[in-house]
Protein backbone atom coordinates (compact mmCIF):
# COMPACT_ATOMS: atom_id res chain seq x y z
CA UNK A 1 0.00 0.00 0.00
CA UNK A 2 1.54 3.30 -1.09
CA UNK A 3 1.36 6.36 1.13
CA UNK A 4 -0.07 9.54 -0.33
CA UNK A 5 2.05 12.69 -0.12
CA UNK A 6 -0.09 14.11 2.68
CA UNK A 7 0.22 10.94 4.73
CA UNK A 8 3.96 10.77 4.08
CA UNK A 9 4.36 14.37 5.26
CA UNK A 10 2.31 13.70 8.41
CA UNK A 11 4.37 10.58 9.16
CA UNK A 12 7.61 12.56 8.71
CA UNK A 13 6.36 15.27 11.08
CA UNK A 14 5.35 12.71 13.73
CA UNK A 15 8.69 10.91 13.50
CA UNK A 16 10.54 14.24 13.76
CA UNK A 17 8.56 15.31 16.80
CA UNK A 18 9.12 11.92 18.43
CA UNK A 19 12.86 12.03 17.80
CA UNK A 20 13.11 15.59 19.09
CA UNK A 21 10.83 15.45 22.12
CA UNK A 22 11.15 11.79 23.08
CA UNK A 23 14.48 12.09 24.94
CA UNK A 24 13.31 15.26 26.70
CA UNK A 25 10.09 13.62 27.85
CA UNK A 26 11.96 10.50 28.98
CA UNK A 27 14.45 12.56 30.99
CA UNK A 28 11.69 14.56 32.70
CA UNK A 29 9.72 11.45 33.55
CA UNK A 30 12.83 9.69 34.88
CA UNK A 31 13.90 12.65 37.01
CA UNK A 32 10.51 12.95 38.64
CA UNK A 33 10.13 9.27 39.42
CA UNK A 34 11.16 8.26 42.94
CA UNK A 35 13.73 5.47 43.00
CA UNK A 36 12.53 1.94 43.68
CA UNK A 37 13.11 1.19 47.34
CA UNK A 38 13.00 -1.73 49.75
CA UNK A 39 12.10 -1.00 53.38
CA UNK A 40 14.38 -2.49 56.01
CA UNK A 41 12.16 -1.07 58.74
CA UNK A 42 9.49 1.64 58.80
CA UNK A 43 11.99 4.51 58.73
CA UNK A 44 14.89 3.00 56.73
CA UNK A 45 14.84 2.08 53.05
CA UNK A 46 17.51 0.99 50.60
CA UNK A 47 17.75 1.74 46.90
CA UNK A 48 20.27 1.54 44.08
CA UNK A 49 22.77 4.36 43.58
CA UNK A 50 21.21 7.79 43.18
CA UNK A 51 21.85 10.37 40.51
CA UNK A 52 21.66 14.06 41.41
CA UNK A 53 18.62 14.38 39.12
CA UNK A 54 16.66 12.01 41.41
CA UNK A 55 17.07 14.01 44.62
CA UNK A 56 13.92 16.07 44.10
CA UNK A 57 11.90 12.86 43.76
CA UNK A 58 13.58 11.50 46.91
CA UNK A 59 12.39 14.57 48.83
CA UNK A 60 8.88 14.26 47.39
CA UNK A 61 8.84 10.62 48.52
CA UNK A 62 9.26 11.90 52.09
CA UNK A 63 12.86 10.99 52.93
CA UNK A 64 14.73 13.34 55.25
CA UNK A 65 18.25 11.88 55.24
CA UNK A 66 20.34 10.29 52.48
CA UNK A 67 23.37 8.19 53.42
CA UNK A 68 26.01 7.76 50.69
CA UNK A 69 28.18 4.64 51.07
CA UNK A 70 29.89 4.72 47.65
CA UNK A 71 33.54 5.82 47.77
CA UNK A 72 34.31 8.76 45.49
CA UNK A 73 35.61 7.70 42.09
CA UNK A 74 34.28 4.15 42.32
CA UNK A 75 31.84 4.70 39.43
CA UNK A 76 33.02 7.37 37.00
CA UNK A 77 29.56 8.25 35.65
CA UNK A 78 28.08 8.95 39.11
CA UNK A 79 28.49 12.17 41.08
CA UNK A 80 31.05 12.34 43.84
CA UNK A 81 30.05 12.80 47.47
CA UNK A 82 30.60 16.57 47.41
CA UNK A 83 28.27 17.10 44.43
CA UNK A 84 25.70 14.70 45.90
CA UNK A 85 25.87 16.47 49.28
CA UNK A 86 25.20 19.82 47.60
CA UNK A 87 22.27 18.37 45.62
CA UNK A 88 20.73 16.66 48.67
CA UNK A 89 21.14 19.68 50.93
CA UNK A 90 19.76 22.04 48.26
CA UNK A 91 16.42 20.23 48.72
CA UNK A 92 16.52 20.59 52.51
CA UNK A 93 17.57 17.01 53.21
CA UNK A 94 20.36 15.80 55.50
CA UNK A 95 23.34 14.01 53.98
CA UNK A 96 25.84 11.60 55.50
CA UNK A 97 28.90 10.25 53.70
CA UNK A 98 30.15 6.89 54.96
CA UNK A 99 32.40 5.43 52.23
CA UNK A 100 32.51 1.64 52.33
CA UNK A 101 34.77 -0.09 49.79
CA UNK A 102 33.57 -3.27 48.12
CA UNK A 103 34.66 -6.38 49.92
CA UNK A 104 33.53 -9.15 52.17
CA UNK A 105 33.58 -7.10 55.36
CA UNK A 106 32.10 -3.75 56.29
CA UNK A 107 34.58 -1.85 58.48
CA UNK A 108 33.45 -1.51 62.10
CA UNK A 109 34.05 2.27 61.91
CA UNK A 110 31.49 2.51 59.08
CA UNK A 111 28.94 0.53 61.10
CA UNK A 112 29.43 2.79 64.12
CA UNK A 113 29.14 5.91 61.97
CA UNK A 114 25.88 4.61 60.46
CA UNK A 115 24.49 3.90 63.93
CA UNK A 116 25.36 7.47 64.88
CA UNK A 117 23.60 8.87 61.80
CA UNK A 118 20.50 6.75 62.43
CA UNK A 119 20.40 7.96 66.04
CA UNK A 120 21.04 11.65 65.38
CA UNK A 121 19.61 12.54 61.96
CA UNK A 122 16.07 13.00 60.72
CA UNK A 123 14.04 9.97 59.66
CA UNK A 124 13.06 8.48 57.31
CA UNK A 125 16.42 7.46 55.87
CA UNK A 126 17.31 6.45 52.33
CA UNK A 127 20.41 4.28 51.94
CA UNK A 128 21.58 3.97 48.32
CA UNK A 129 23.54 0.73 48.00
CA UNK A 130 25.59 -0.76 45.19
CA UNK A 131 23.13 -3.31 43.89
CA UNK A 132 19.81 -2.47 42.29
CA UNK A 133 16.87 -3.40 44.54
Amino acid sequence: MALKNGHLFLLAVLVGVGITLGPIAYERLWKDRPPKTTNLRSDVAVTSQLEQAQVKAVRRAGYKTVVDFRPDGEVARLSGSKAMKEAVESFGLDFAYIPVPHGDNVPEAAVQKLVGVLNSSRAPFLLPLWAAW
